[in-house]
């Protein structure tokens, strides 16, 4: 088990809502280099907090080696996302879900 999927069942335990956990970018296609970061999209139920760059705050990172970028959006978002949005639909793609 990798330290990605030891900290998003912690997570799991600690946030019920939390329903997906992926990880992008350079760590997920193997293009990282020293001092990358790793990408990680929690998938929520939903939340009170209206901005999801304010919802990374509430997760707590700090068990991980290496820094990590939270992009936290409701199923609703995604949903929409994946209609209106190039950006996440390319992300997707290369999406690693850790189930």
């Amino acid at each position: 088990m990798t330290e990605l999927e030891r900290w998003a069942g912690r997570q799991r335990q600690l946030f019920p809502e939390l329903v997906r956990v992926g990880l992008f970018g350079s760590y997920a296609t193997g293009g990282y280099s020293p001092g990358s970061d790793i990408d990680v999209l929690l998938v929520v139920k939903q939340s009170k907090e209206p901005r999801w760059f304010m919802r990374a705050a509430a997760f707590d990172t700090s068990e991980l080696t290496v820094g990590a970028d939270l992009f936290v959006y409701t199923e609703s978002e995604v949903a929409r996302m994946q209609e209106t949005s190039g950006w996440f639909r390319s992300i997707l793609r290369q999406m690693v879900w850790i189930d």
